[in-house]
């Protein structure tokens, strides 16, 4: 057997691994991870979410009721909060928490490394 430099992709593979067995970020499961990954990606657009938009959004793949399952997982989690409006008291506000701005970071400098090690590689 040969050996070759480990692929990027397994690196990067290996990389998501060690983030989520951060303490943080162990708890959430594949479908909360994947929930808050749309809503980050939704979020760094400057979209302004309520929690009617995201069941009905991600409804097309998960029951709505599933869908707000899992933001009630991720709030409990403290990754996401939920604001009530202001004017209308029935709608609520879907957004990011400090702890969701340390994941995106852990994240951010795992890929910045794992780039800088692929270019010198």
């Amino acid at each position: 057997m040969t050996t070759t430099a480990e692929p990027t992709i397994v690196r990067l593979l290996n990389l998501l691994g060690a983030i989520r067995e951060l303490s943080s970020f162990n708890e959430l499961t594949g479908d909360e991870e994947q929930l808050l990954g749309e809503l980050l990606v939704r979020w760094q657009r400057g979209e302004v979410l309520t929690v009617s938009d995201v069941m009905l959004d991600l409804g097309d793949r998960s029951s709505s009721s599933t869908v707000y399952r899992r933001l009630v997982g991720l709030q409990g989690k403290g990754m996401v909060a939920f604001r009530v409006d202001g004017r209308d008291k029935r709608v609520k506000f879907v957004e990011p928490t400090a702890k969701a701005d340390a994941y995106v970071q852990q994240l951010d400098q795992g890929l910045s490394q794992l780039i800088r090690d692929a270019q010198s590689a």
